[in-house]
Order: structure tokens, then sequence, then C-alpha cells
């Protein structure tokens, strides 16, 4: 116990160990981060105290609402969102139109790892209408965060006329375990945009949504685009994400074509195929001159073999 609390002054990590053991002294410790003269450190605290599960801490982070220091502000809103309080939240979204510094990078970050307690109040509003910056941020981080609440905005966003946005609203949706969704996806794997085609696919393989295979398998022998090429790479990864059989054939046909990076992911997901009908579309891989495919190639000819 003494030599935790002693690493604890002067070490952020071994503190919130303290507080695990002794809530008190780590309290009061504590309370000298958030007063110290160095400001990285005060930051770094108040980032972090709202992951030690103690109310006690709410009004020591509520002071620091008020710092002059924008940065550590800003991290005490996002603490006190894990102790499940929200009187930071003007203030993160105040944070969130700042584009021109370096809190913009760190209003990003914050976003990304909003507590579920800040998700409405801060981000809610920005997915309204188009604030700009703000609204793109939010789009980003409800996907990051997976918030399925938030999916009637995005769906909102996908009849934006501005194809930045509709492409941040197809990547967010890829990101949310919504399937559903997909109906709303469909429609832009025919746009004339490579941008929005691209992201409907992604999305798609993300969503895992089997019922958009045959479509893709198509796209993958007959896209017409001038970007097809890229386009195909994508749409190979999309069908290997969806993780049905009747994205076999076609992937396996493709696999002499593919770039190293996408014919590891296809090998692998050949391997978890169990179909000798597809060894002959491996073993080519078996004399490749990059070591991976050779090693990927062995694995996956002894699984769709049958042998261990």
């Amino acid at each position: 116990h003494d030599v935790i609390e002693r690493y604890a002054e002067n070490n952020l990590c071994m503190l919130m160990v303290l507080a695990e053991v002794d809530e008190e002294r780590a309290r009061e410790i504590a309370a000298g981060y958030l007063k110290s003269e160095d400001v990285r450190k005060k930051r770094t605290a108040a980032a972090n105290l709202g992951r030690i599960d103690d109310s006690a801490y709410i009004p020591y982070l509520v002071n620091l609402l008020d710092d002059k220091d924008k940065e550590t502000a800003c991290y005490a809103a996002y603490s006190l969102g894990f102790l499940g309080d929200t009187s930071g939240a003007q203030l993160l979204r105040e944070a969130a139109y700042d584009t021109q510094t370096n809190d913009d990078y760190n209003s990003r970050v914050l976003f990304d790892k909003l507590p579920a307690a800040l998700i409405e109040p801060v981000i809610y509003p920005f997915l309204t209408t188009d604030f700009g910056q703000p609204t793109r941020t939010s789009i980003e981080a409800v996907g990051i965060l997976a918030d399925t609440p938030a999916v009637p905005y995005l769906i909102g966003f996908l009849k934006d006329t501005d194809t930045a946005m509709q492409r941040l609203a197809l990547e967010a949706l890829g990101r949310i375990d919504a399937p559903s969704t997909s109906e709303y996806v469909y429609p832009f794997l025919e746009s004339d945009y490579y941008q929005l085609k691209e992201a409907a696919i992604k999305a798609l393989g993300r969503m895992g949504d089997t019922s958009a295979v045959e479509r893709l398998n198509l796209m993958l022998f007959w896209e017409p685009s001038a970007e097809g090429l890229m386009i195909r790479h994508t749409i190979m990864e999309a069908l290997a994400m969806t993780g049905s059989r009747k994205a076999l054939p076609a992937l396996a046909a493709t696999l002499d074509n593919a770039d190293p990076y996408l014919a590891l992911k296809i090998l692998d997901y050949l391997t978890r195929a169990a179909d000798t009908a597809y060894v002959p579309y491996v073993e080519p891989f078996l004399a490749d001159t990059l070591a991976p495919l050779r090693i990927r190639a062995a694995a996956a000819v002894l699984a769709l073999s049958g042998n261990n």
C-alpha cells in the first residue's frame, strides 16, 4: 500500500490503482493533480478521473469546467460523462466549432470516445441540421460509437445534396449493427460518384448483408465505372465481410488477380469454407514470392482438405 501511494503522487495510473484500495487517500492526491501548475498533468488527470467509478470526483471535475485552460475544461466535461453528469455538455458542443487550432483535434478525439450519457446532449443537436464541421464530426462519432439511436438521423443525411455528407452517413451506417438500414444503402450502388458507391459497398459488407451478395457478385465482373479496378477490390472485401458462402465462387475466381493485401483476406475466407473444390484456386500461392501468402495458402489447403 505504501509503495502504491508513493508512486501515485506522480503517476496517474498508480493513482487509479490506489483508488481501488484507498478511495479517500486517492481523492486527496487527485486534488493535487487538479491544482497542479503543470498543465499537461492537470489535463491528463481531468481526462481520466471519470474512469474511477466514484461520484465524489464530480465536484472536483465540475470546478474545472471554468478552468482558464480550455482543453482541461473539455476533458473535465468528458470525464463527468462517465459519472453520469452532463453539466459539461454545452462546453463540448462549443469545442466542436473550433476548426482552427489543435482543439479541433481534441474535440474529435473526445467525440469518438464519448461516454453514453453525453452522446445525446452533445452530439444529437448537431444531427438535426447541417452545422458544418461539427455535424461532420458528429456523424463520424456516432458511427465509431455504434450508436443505434442515431440511425434515423443518418438516414436523413443520405438525402442531403452534399455528397461528402452522404458519404459520411453511409460510412457511419456501416459501422452500426443495424442491417435493416441496408434498403437505404442499396440506391447508392448506382451512384455516378465513385466515393458514394464505394462507401455503400463497404457499408453493406460491414452490415453482413447476405442479401447483397448476388448484386455484389455481378458488380465484381461487370462494374462499368472508370474506377472499376478499385471498386472491385472494395467489392471483394465486402463479399468476404458478409460471411456468405454464396460469395465463395466469385472470390475464388478473382483470387489470382487480387493484390497481396486482398489475397490474404480471400485466402482467410476460403480457409473457413472447408470445401475441397477450392483447393486448386489456392495451390498456386504455395509458391508465391511473398512468405505471408505462402503460409496462408498452406493453412488454407490443409483446412480445405480437412487436415489439421
